[in-house]
């Protein structure tokens, strides 16, 4: 009966989505019907619409902030909310999100900020009810900085998030970090700041300077939604990373590279305790090359030495496969580098990931995709334990445009996370089915 109920809320939801959206439509179309005279000509020189988040050109002096409003509303089949290998609860959970999405652009910058609130509602725990919060802020400073010394770039973004659902695999929806690993914790409040800085210089038309700083940040708190009694610890982590290098464009389909990176890694037990780090220096050189431009191939080798383990350095490589058309996109890639591990132990470990994803647009509405993931991570360092991580994901989905700002989506996920030392191994297996409905107003 509760889950019905569950269902019954969404599907009301999105209703009251639809209607409100058209709505707002009609009103739109009245509107700009009642401005003009209705003829060949009006019809001619007015200007087609623009999507909802497509650039356009800003006039002289910039344009006036534009806010976006928007709400999702999605169910979900959740087969274990506590993400855990015993005590597995299997439950119906009903996810609102809402928000705006505010730009402003002038001749010195470019900005958008992005923010919500994220709440869920359990049908069978629903202990597990919470309210979460993501903002995401990117600026690019191009035009500014390049008035003061010419062909130099500059951007600044950052991401905040704190839900009790830390995130195994990369998607659309959630941006690429050192805590994206393929490592799934069990359920805990979590908060996750990411800051980059990126700055570029054009020393000549084929060679560009680059230098970067990212500050991550995890914080795990033992409050409402987490999971007591649970084996191994959640240790706070804080990563600086700082990076530079030279990219050189042999011509216009071939660029060569190199760059040099630090890593400061730090680790604290989230319930108390003496804290730990790592550093880890490491070089690399890049290679890509465009074929018959729809393939895009790239290949960076590189060697990295960690202050835990002298003497014994580490290989690492980053290769990349894409296929872009105008109705498919394919990307597979192999990832080896350092990250850092914040389950089980804190300390550094060497990652092997392998990564598929495939977006098909189907027509102007309809669009299919789907990823898989494979991982296997190994702790680094005598203080490590010994501990492995052994991970798979995979995920489909397929989504309906209605018009733009208002779609529709069918979401499924498959995941099995394994980890632990030689003689104590655990299982996390988890599946999800996800319905959702997005709207934005323009």
């Amino acid at each position: 009966m509760v889950a019905q109920s569950g269902w019954l809320v969404v599907v009301l939801a999105m209703f009251f989505i639809v209607v409100l959206a058209n709505t707002l439509q009609a009103q739109t179309q009245s509107d700009a019907s009642g401005q003009t005279s209705g003829t060949a000509q009006d019809a001619a020189s007015r200007p087609a619409a623009t999507p909802i988040g497509a650039p356009t050109s800003a006039p002289p002096g910039g344009v006036p902030p534009g806010v976006v409003p928007y709400v999702s509303v999605s169910e979900r089949y959740d087969s274990n909310v506590f993400f855990t290998p015993t005590n597995k609860q299997e439950d119906f959970v009903t996810n609102i999100a809402a928000g705006a999405r505010v730009s402003y652009r002038n001749d010195m910058v470019d900005t958008t900020l992005r923010g919500g609130i994220i709440s869920e509602v359990y049908a069978r725990n629903p202990g597990l009810n919470y309210v979460g919060t993501n903002a995401v802020l990117n600026a690019a400073l191009d035009k500014a900085v390049g008035k003061v010394v010419r062909g130099l770039g500059l951007s600044i973004s950052d991401t905040v998030t704190y839900s009790p659902k830390p995130q195994a695999w990369l998607t659309p929806e959630v941006p690429d970090n050192s805590f994206i690993s393929g490592i799934q914790t069990f359920r805990n409040n979590s908060l996750t700041n990411v800051a980059n800085v990126l700055s570029t210089y054009a020393l000549t038309p084929s060679d560009l300077i680059n230098a970067s700083y990212s500050y991550q940040m995890l914080r795990f708190y033992n409050t409402q939604g987490a999971v007591t009694g649970a084996v191994g610890g959640l240790f706070n982590t804080d990563v600086h990373i700082f990076q530079s290098g030279l990219d050189h464009q042999i011509n216009p389909s071939n660029t060569i590279g190199a760059s040099y990176q630090h890593q400061q890694m730090s680790f604290q037990l989230n319930t108390g305790g003496p804290s730990s780090g790592v550093d880890v220096d490491g070089a690399m050189a890049t290679w890509r090359t465009v074929v018959a431009r729809e393939w895009t191939v790239r290949v960076s080798p590189g060697i990295s030495l960690l202050s835990s383990l002298p003497g014994e350095p580490q290989w690492t490589m980053l290769a990349s496969l894409e296929w872009r058309t105008p109705m498919i996109t394919t990307i597979t890639s192999y990832n080896r580098s350092i990250q850092p591990t914040f389950f089980q132990t804190g300390s550094a470990m060497i990652s092997d990931s392998v990564a598929l994803s495939i977006y098909h647009s189907l027509t102007s509405q309809w669009s299919i995709g789907g990823q898989g993931n494979y991982a296997r991570s190994s702790a680094l360092g005598a203080e490590s334990g010994n501990v492995q991580f052994d991970s798979y994901g995979g995920r489909s989905f397929v989504s309906y445009i209605f018009y733009p700002g208002l779609i529709a989506s069918a979401t499924a996920t498959w995941d099995r996370f394994t980890f632990g030392a030689a003689n104590s191994v655990n299982v996390v297996s988890r599946q999800t089915a996800v319905l959702s409905l997005t709207a934005e107003w323009n």
